[in-house]
């Protein structure tokens, strides 16, 4: 594969600029290199730098040294996916800011051929950006220890959520659909038989793939397999959490209840508009939004305190001129802030947020048909969602709560969310609406393990053997540790 790397000490742009490299078609890795510096005494924070390759804006207002302080690194570089159709491929760079000291830089410029179909499966009219790549159970690979195509690989330890539970999260600045691509692998010399381990793939608590058997697909051990999923993404205005996690599929039975997965990519897709730029971070005392530049004027605090006590003087006259007004505005934002505090509790909670209609509608209105249980705290039903697809157990709380308790239930949603584990039946969602307190789990189609160890269903033709009570005492141990 060819390479093209030009390092820079640093090249410094005061207007907009074109560089020109002759490659062959394809699709190239281009990747930009930067290293925050006061270059010839000037301001790091006045360098915002905007990019564009073919129809494509990589970058847009980007500051390299906002970047750097989010990420606490000196030294970054941003990677870009382009399908070039010619011999040529042209990257221009342009300061964008309205300061007169204002400047872009550069430290590096890679371009990477790639092999076909690696990333683009028959579309060529995207760009990509690379917002993750994590080696899952390994070291970080830096790209000179990579084979093949010098990538970088991220170690999993800050991203596994809960570490040794199978739970991955990653924080990203999504595009609406969100390619993902699994490494799988099976290294391990226990595995070499169909149905020993077997697992699902599930992605912001949506199943992705059931059933993955690696010896099944691959017919050995230390043969790669690639599975690629988009996601799409409803909200753009906003940076998201993307949870990953596996789980063993017990309906098949394997041998091993265990999952393995050896890397995963995650990357942002240009708009329609061929845009890939996402917003700088924000840092305290900076703003950053858009590409806004950071303000450090000495004159600031003055001018704050001058807007302060203008403001103090307006409040005063309309205290003064409109009080009655006063006492309905007051009651009109605390009506709002206390809607508002309802929306951000259901909006911080993980998992689905189920309406109360939805909840209905699976259940056909709490049929007495559907009910399943009845429990010191609540009432079982069986309930199916996604038109009849998917099986679901509702727990109905029947105890009332007062209003100023409901904060217990989310603290009870939140503690399912930080404990998973495979023995676990797991939490789907939840609902709040109508008073009512309503937890959706999983459906277990297997009767519970009181009717399995005390035979209470008359339909069990058989019990469990001591090993397999065995098996789930060892089970219970490790969820309870």
């Amino acid at each position: 594969m060819a390479t093209f790397a030009w390092e820079l000490n640093s090249t410094l742009f005061h207007s907009r600029f074109t560089y020109t490299f002759n490659v062959t078609p394809g699709s190239k890795f281009i990747r930009l290199h930067f290293y925050p510096d006061s270059y010839m005494n000037l301001n790091a924070s006045k360098s915002f730098l905007t990019v564009t390759a073919r129809n494509y804006t990589l970058l847009r207002h980007f500051s390299a040294y906002l970047n750097a302080k989010h990420i606490k690194s000196a030294y970054f570089f941003k990677e870009f996916i382009v399908h070039v159709e010619n011999h040529t491929l042209d990257l221009t760079f342009s300061p964008t800011t309205n300061a007169s000291d204002g400047y872009a830089f550069l430290n590096g410029i890679e371009i990477v051929s790639m092999p076909l179909s690696l990333y683009y499966q028959g579309n060529n009219v995207s760009a990509m950006e690379t917002m993750h790549r994590v080696n899952l159970g390994g070291q970080s690979i830096p790209p000179n220890e990579d084979s093949g195509m010098s990538l970088s690989w991220a170690m999993d330890s800050s991203y596994i959520f809960g570490e040794a539970f199978g739970v991955e999260n990653y924080d990203f600045d999504a595009s609406s659909h969100t390619p993902k691509k699994l490494h799988l692998c099976e290294i391990s010399r226990n595995i070499t038989k169909i149905n020993q381990r077997v697992f699902n793939i599930f992605i912001n608590n949506q199943v992705i793939k059931r059933g993955i058997d690696i010896i099944a697909l691959t017919y050995g051990n230390d043969i790669p397999l690639y599975r690629d999923f988009t996601i799409l993404i409803p909200n753009l205005t906003t940076k998201h959490d993307l949870w990953l996690v596996l789980h063993p599929n017990l309906q098949t039975k394997p041998q091993y209840y265990d999952a393995i997965l050896n890397g995963a990519e995650i990357f942002k897709v240009s708009n329609i508009d061929g845009n890939l730029a996402g917003l700088n971070p924000s840092l305290e005392n900076e703003s950053s939004v858009d590409g806004d530049e950071p303000s450090f004027s000495s004159s600031s605090s003055k001018t704050s305190t001058e807007a302060i006590l203008i403001n103090i003087g307006s409040l005063l006259v309309l205290i003064l001129a409109i009080s009655l007004g006063v006492y309905l505005v007051a009651f009109l934002c605390r009506r709002n802030l206390e809607w508002t505090k309802k929306e951000n509790t259901r909006s911080s909670l993980p998992y689905h947020s189920f309406s109360i209609d939805e909840i209905k509608m699976a259940t056909d209105n709490f049929n007495e048909v559907k009910l399943i249980d009845r429990g010191a705290f609540g009432l079982v039903y069986k309930g199916y969602i996604d038109h009849g697809s998917i099986a679901i157990t509702i727990n109905r709380l029947i105890q009332a709560m007062p209003k100023e308790e409901w904060h217990k239930f989310d603290v009870e949603i939140r503690i399912h969310h930080h404990v998973r584990h495979q023995n676990l039946v797991q939490l789907i969602g939840y609902c709040k609406e109508e008073h009512k307190m309503i937890l959706v789990y999983e459906s277990m189609t297997n009767a519970t393990l009181f009717e399995r160890l005390h035979f209470a269903d008359q339909r069990q033709q058989s019990t469990l053997s001591w090993n397999q009570r065995l098996e789930i005492c060892v089970g219970a141990a490790r969820c309870l540790h």
